[in-house]
């Protein structure tokens, strides 16, 4: 049975069974495709398309590439937070994590009235150097007294401002 073929918009001739990746670089296939609208989005969409000074077909195929570029920064997202207008991703299910973080930690700081880095690196769910940082700033930007005994900080402030002081820290990952 012949190949059947298709013609693209530069009169090339590929066989459909060819892949894109296989085609001579600028050759690629295309595919028509029949969308029904209703009346109002066809007229939208038309002027938006004139107003940018492009066809409708092209201004479909920039929405969908578009589309897809989002789908692909969304899914670089951790648990597919939102980004918000400003930049910053907005992410409800990681709101609620830390807010269950700082209560493991909070408990473990009331119970031992210390801080053990490798706990502390398990319940925050970052490495060890990393918890060890985040010791050094409760320690230096605010202002808890202690000392590194091993891995464990033993701090001297009261157990409440120590608490809300890395509650701010953990805030900030």
């Amino acid at each position: 049975m012949p190949d059947k073929t298709s013609q693209n918009e530069d009169s090339n001739i590929v066989p459909n069974h060819q892949k894109e990746d296989s085609l001579p670089r600028g050759i690629m296939q295309r595919a028509r495709i029949n969308l029904i609208l209703p009346r109002k989005m066809k007229i939208e969409w038309r002027k938006l398309a004139q107003t940018l000074h492009l066809s409708l077909s092209q201004l479909i195929r920039q929405a969908v590439e578009d589309f897809q570029n989002n789908l692909i920064k969304k899914e670089s997202i951790p648990n597919n937070g939102i980004v918000l207008e400003n930049g910053q991703v907005d992410n409800p299910k990681l709101r609620a994590d830390k807010n269950l973080m700082k209560k493991r930690i909070k408990g473990m700081i009331k119970i031992q009235k210390s801080i053990p880095i490798k706990k502390l690196a398990l319940t925050l769910e970052i490495s060890e150097e990393k918890a060890e940082r985040i010791i050094y700033e409760l320690a230096a930007e605010e202002k808890i007294k202690g000392d590194m005994d091993g891995d464990v900080f033993r701090f001297s402030n009261d157990i409440e401002t120590t608490i809300s002081s890395l509650s701010n820290l953990i805030e900030k990952l």
